[in-house]
């Protein structure tokens, strides 16, 4: 997740860069990492607990 982080905001950099609109690196961490937030809880938290909860009822291995 951190890796797509990093890589997200070297793209976003560039092509902010390329239209020669100014971008920060604080601007980048808060939309990178802060706007993230809720779908990484998603993938740490609530994706395990469907999976956990299909096995449960065998429809998983």
């Amino acid at each position: 997740m951190i890796a797509g982080r990093i890589v997200w905001a070297a793209a976003t950099y560039f092509m902010q860069a390329s239209l020669g609109n100014q971008v920060t690196a604080e601007m980048l961490f808060a939309e990178g990492f802060f706007n993230a937030i809720p779908g990484i809880v998603i993938q740490m938290f609530v994706i395990p607990l469907i999976i956990y909860g299909l096995k449960k009822i065998h429809k998983v291995k």
